[in-house]
């Protein structure tokens, strides 16, 4: 990836080891005053990559010069 280049990319492994905390800094700095912001980095560290690790989940972020600038995270499990 150029630095130069907008990309979306799928986190997994090594790519949540190198942006995990610039997802939970956004979360942290989008949802200010909401339940699961209050619970911390540690935790929002932990849920998103239990996300990541979960056989029916997915995240997703939109990368710029080496840096998130947005993503999404989700499961298509009712139950997770």
């Amino acid at each position: 990836m150029k630095d130069k280049e907008v990309s979306t990319i799928k986190i997994q492994g090594k790519y949540y080891q190198k942006y995990n905390k610039q997802i939970v800094n956004i979360h942290l700095n989008a949802f200010k005053n909401f339940y699961l912001t209050s619970l911390g980095k540690p935790f929002l560290s932990e849920f998103y990559n239990s996300i990541i690790n979960h056989d029916n989940g997915l995240v997703i972020a939109l990368v710029f010069q080496n840096r998130v600038v947005a993503f999404a995270a989700g499961t298509s499990c009712e139950h997770f």
